[in-house]
């Protein structure tokens, strides 16, 4: 099988990150349709063409999902007990607590909230952050991976830990913030931080960053519980039993689960899809902006439900068979949030794929890019065609679609973030009309960024005055 050299200390491990979807394509280029790459001292073997996926993942229900998802001591210390990355009982224990709150009908029993809370954020705080920058009473300019990043973030928060908020839990999780992006930045950087021996013993800044990251962490996790049973105690609040906070505490402490697995599930369902959704929010935005027919066409349609009962309009953003919901399928096609899925193994059968043998337990990973975009399947894959998506059948589109993985295992939010993301779109689209000046083609990607966030400023005009 063509492999990629080992390179000290990370392998591939960092550069799949940082900069992985100009490096898939390169290594898909050189290599061919399917190639070894190393994170750290493990190989993974990378898929690139939808019939390996459907071969691969035909039994996907009995994979085992890589160890700290390959990335390290660092990475453990963080995320490695959490739902999305263990396996087996670990795995069952955990989503048998989750699953309720995160199950299509309670993700669409909170559309009210995930609505009013997307138009409090554009009335206020997204227009409170920009004003400072505004040089036309008719120009609101906002960089969207920016200014929109904690619509998805609060929204996710308050089902956790209750809606509303009170004033200091907004606070300290935005403080929370900063830390924990710096702290996974030196997580995704490996090197000394992926083991822990050395990385305690020269005492490394991601070592630093975690003690001082875990502490307050701990701290508000504790208060949240403690805020949300008081509520249900006193009955103030009817769905205080069903907070998850509240759940995973309780289990935490009738010894279902641990501690450590408690902590960092919520951190995952929160700020390690910080990036992620924020990355989902501001594509959608940027490819409308970009695309003013498309735009103008889904403002038409959003705006006849909009005007209506709150109830119809609540209706609309469940449903599948909108424009709407064909835009955010488009730009997470167009715009995979991850270069690489998360390594996963068979931990039972070798696999043959088009001459090479993969051996059980053989972590493996899917480039995202070649199955979305590059796809044959898709005609005219670089192009933004929302409307392709109407014809469409679901068993059409299984493994010519990486979004929120294959099989059972796939992302337990993913009800709740295409409701987020199509409020937001929506509430967006109804207020403002937008575009992005001086940019035409590519639009750039943030330095640094591990999810290729977009770099770019769209100007805003509020629909009263650009209509």
């Amino acid at each position: 099988m063509p492999s990629l050299r080992f390179e000290w200390a990370n392998g591939q491990g960092t550069e799949k990150f940082f900069r992985g979807h100009s490096a898939a394509r390169h290594w898909r280029a050189t290599m061919g349709p399917i190639y070894r790459i190393w994170s750290g001292l493990r190989p993974e073997v990378v898929l690139t063409d939808p019939s390996h996926t459907r071969l691969y993942f035909r039994k996907s229900h009995q994979h085992i999902k890589a160890a700290d998802n390959n990335s390290g001591w660092l990475f453990g210390e963080v995320l490695g007990s959490c739902v999305g990355l263990v396996s087996g009982a670990r795995w069952h224990a955990l989503r048998s607590e989750l699953e309720p709150s995160f199950t299509q009908s309670a993700a669409a029993a909170h559309m009210t909230s995930i609505v009013e809370n997307a138009r409090a954020f554009i009335s206020s705080e997204l227009l409170q952050q920009t004003l400072i920058n505004q040089k036309n009473d008719h120009v609101v300019p906002i960089n969207p991976s920016r200014d929109l990043q904690f619509y998805p973030f609060f929204v996710v928060a308050g089902m956790l830990f209750g809606d509303p908020l009170s004033p200091e839990q907004k606070a300290s999780l935005r403080d929370l913030a900063p830390l924990r992006e710096e702290l996974f930045r030196e997580v995704i950087r490996g090197g000394v931080n992926r083991w822990g021996t050395l990385a305690r013993l020269f005492q490394s800044n991601g070592t630093k960053l975690l003690g001082k990251f875990h502490m307050q962490w701990l701290r508000f996790v504790e208060e949240a519980y403690e805020r949300g049973k008081q509520a249900e105690d006193s009955k103030r609040n009817d769905s205080a039993r069903q907070l998850p906070v509240v759940k995973l505490w309780e289990a935490v402490k009738e010894g279902r689960i641990s501690e450590r697995e408690c902590l960092q599930t919520i951190d995952e369902s929160l700020y390690a899809n910080l990036d992620v959704t924020t990355n989902a929010v501001a594509w959608n935005i940027v490819l409308l902006a970009q695309h003013a027919e498309v735009q103008a066409e889904l403002r038409n349609e959003v705006l006849r439900f909009r005007h209506g009962d709150s109830q119809s309009y609540a209706q609309y953003l469940n449903r599948n068979d909108t424009l709407l919901n064909m835009c955010i399928l488009e730009a997470s096609r167009l715009r995979p949030i991850l270069p690489f899925s998360n390594p996963e193994y068979s931990p039972d059968e070798d696999i043959t794929i088009d001459g090479f043998t993969i051996p059980r337990n053989t972590n493996v990973v899917v480039d995202s890019h070649a199955i979305n975009v590059s796809n044959p399947f898709w005609i005219d894959g670089n192009r933004y065609n929302p409307a392709r998506h109407f014809t469409l059948k679901k068993e059409e589109v299984r493994y010519n679609l990486w979004r929120f993985g294959f099989g059972p295992r796939q992302c337990l939010g993913k009800h709740f973030a295409d409701r987020i993301l199509r409020c937001i779109t929506a509430e967006m689209v109804a207020s403002y009309v937008m575009s992005v000046p001086g940019v035409d083609g590519e639009v750039k990607i943030q330095k640094d960024s591990w999810v290729s966030l977009p770099d770019a400023v769209v100007q805003c005009v509020p629909v009263t005055a650009g209509s």
